[in-house]
């Protein structure tokens, strides 16, 4: 018991250690009453160790994921908050690399940002912005999606963001698209406002986004995305992309479609909704819309005239 309190100073500290992940500034040591002598001789027998510029960790050992959120903050400010893809993904966002550390501060308030950490200034957030029992202090999950999109430079990355997060069921792209409307100083809005769109009307996949963006460029009607089909055993099939009034659908297989075992499964329900309706199905790989537009475009508008389609 005494080497514990020798070790970690005193029950609040012992406490306020477990909070955040035994990552303390030494602003909060002062204020427990734990001197600056007591600080140098933790770290000279080396049971603790600095971190950054203004933090103490009270272990050894490399740093976790969690303490280096928890450094980043220290460092950046007394009101500092996780934002932008490093609070999406501490919220539990997956798929996308971890670095660097996103850091959202005051307006006015970023000054050099420490090695590692992207700062950002905001007059916000506003009071609802801010998750209030989360720790690390982050964003909630929409301000965090949103804010990770438009500071991306990559448009491209920026739309998987937004759909990843609807897709693993994180948020709702309404609230995405009402952030986004917020937004009027970012150039990537239109762009993200579209997105959404799309989003909001079922293509959570970023190629069903894409298709969506060529339908709209080479002014092909809108189709319905994630259309439900029942086949010929009565079970509810959903499509990437269908047109009802010209009986034409499309299908777009990504990377796991692509293995022997999913591309039967996926040519089964085909089969299946095809011996049930009237449809045709065409089925492009995911690949095909970055490398291969025009002959997409020519099947799809191909089909469609085949059933009617006069446009």
């Amino acid at each position: 018991m005494g080497h514990q309190r020798d070790t970690v100073g005193s029950d609040a500290l012992h406490r306020l250690a477990a909070e955040q992940d035994q990552v303390l500034s030494r602003r909060q040591l002062i204020a427990l009453g734990f001197s600056r002598h007591r600080l140098r001789d933790q770290l000279a027998a080396r049971r603790w160790q600095r971190a950054g510029r203004k933090s103490v960790v009270v272990n050894t050992g490399p740093l976790s994921e969690r303490q280096q959120w928890w450094v980043a903050l220290f460092d950046s400010g007394p009101k500092a908050v996780l934002a932008g893809l490093t609070a999406a993904q501490a919220s539990g966002l997956e798929g996308f690399r971890r670095r660097p550390i996103h850091v959202l501060v005051p307006d006015g308030g970023a000054g050099v940002p420490p090695p590692g950490v992207r700062l950002h200034s905001s007059r916000s957030p506003r009071p609802g912005d801010v998750h209030p029992l989360l720790r690390p202090p982050r964003t909630i999950m929409s301000r965090s999606l949103v804010d990770a999109a438009l500071w991306e430079p990559r448009l491209r990355l920026g739309a998987a963001i937004l759909a990843a997060g609807v897709q693993q069921r994180l948020a709702r792209a309404r609230d995405l698209r009402e952030l986004t409307e917020r937004a009027t100083w970012s150039a990537a809005r239109p762009f993200y406002l579209a997105v959404l769109g799309d989003i909001e009307g079922g293509a959570h996949a970023l190629t069903e986004l894409d298709f969506a963006d060529i339908c709209r460029r080479h002014h092909l009607p809108p189709p319905t995305r994630q259309g439900r089909r029942k086949d010929a055993q009565r079970r509810v099939r959903y499509l990437d992309a269908e047109w009802t009034p010209w009986r034409l659908a499309v299908e777009i297989d990504g990377a796991p479609h692509l293995d022997v075992l999913h591309a039967w499964a996926d040519m089964t329900r085909q089969n299946e909704i095809v011996l049930a309706t009237d449809l045709c199905v065409l089925r492009f790989p995911s690949v095909a819309l970055r490398t291969d537009e025009g002959t997409v475009v020519d099947h799809v508008r191909r089909g469609l005239r085949l059933n009617g389609w006069r446009g």
